[in-house]
């Protein structure tokens, strides 16, 4: 028996509500992305706030329009199969992924470590910003930690660290030192396992005079950890899978789509 024929007012209600809801969320990522670069509470959140927007729309224009009662396309069938499917190409991909990170790496950005050159402190650490003005900028270098002075004033840099060479080379390398105004100072990686930046004398560094990265992320406090491992990759990883993959495929898969075919 053939399915009955859908009517026009049916695909014009949907083609708006997939349309709205598309702009819609549109929108909150371009507020998002726009409030990351001014708050450092955005920059944080705002992945989550984004991937509740995509799994929120679909139940809220469910509300509105009740032929669609499986919001987010995960009541059709067994989930059994597209996540064998999933896992399998990801054991295929991501040793590949993994080979032509460490090839960039090694051949591209510099790094001569022994072991993988996925080591790394992290994404804010990653790259450097097109200016430095008005900051003091750390940020990774091959195997090494950068530090810039962008403000008007000199600053005080003293690496966390543990050496290797003897006292007089250790003492060398961990003692504390002067950074002027414009200059730059660059400490080996096997001997920063932290950094303290602060103004000379008793003068306070201001909130956001200290960033990292090329996304002039703001670094609070005046000591952080900057130890470099491969948890970031790891990490990174499962937030994409997690906050941007699934929200997505379920906005635009299981709720868009569907709606659309249904109509």
């Amino acid at each position: 028996m053939s399915p009955p024929p859908r009517s026009g007012d049916a695909r014009g209600r949907a083609l708006a509500s997939v349309s709205t809801a598309t702009l819609a969320a549109a929108v909150v990522v371009a507020l998002v992305e726009w409030g990351a670069g001014v708050s450092a509470l955005v920059a944080a959140w705002g992945g989550a706030f984004v991937a509740l927007t995509f799994l929120g729309l679909p139940l809220i224009w469910t509300r509105r329009s009740p032929e669609q009662d499986d919001p987010h396309g995960l009541g059709a069938g067994a989930l059994a199969r597209p996540l064998a499917i999933g896992l399998l190409a990801s054991l295929i991909v991501l040793p590949l992924f993994a080979l032509v990170f460490h090839l960039n790496q090694w051949l591209v950005r510099g790094f001569v470590s022994a072991g993988p050159a996925i080591s790394s402190r992290g994404l804010v650490w990653q790259d450097r910003p097109d200016s430095i003005a008005g900051a003091v900028v750390l940020y990774e270098d091959g195997n090494a930690l950068v530090a810039e002075n962008g403000l008007t004033h000199a600053v005080r840099i003293r690496p966390g660290c543990s050496a290797t060479g003897g006292v007089a080379a250790a003492s060398a390398a961990c003692s504390e030192r002067t950074l002027a105004a414009g200059a730059r100072l660059r400490f080996a990686t096997a001997a920063t396992a932290g950094l303290q930046v602060r103004a000379p004398g008793s003068a306070a560094l201001q909130p956001g005079e200290v960033v990292t990265g090329g996304d002039r992320v703001p670094l609070d406090g005046g000591r952080v950890d900057v130890t470099p491992s491969p948890w970031w990759l790891l990490w990174l990883l499962a937030q994409q899978l997690i906050v941007v993959a699934l929200p997505e495929e379920v906005f635009f898969r299981g709720w868009l789509l569907a709606r659309l075919k249904r109509a």
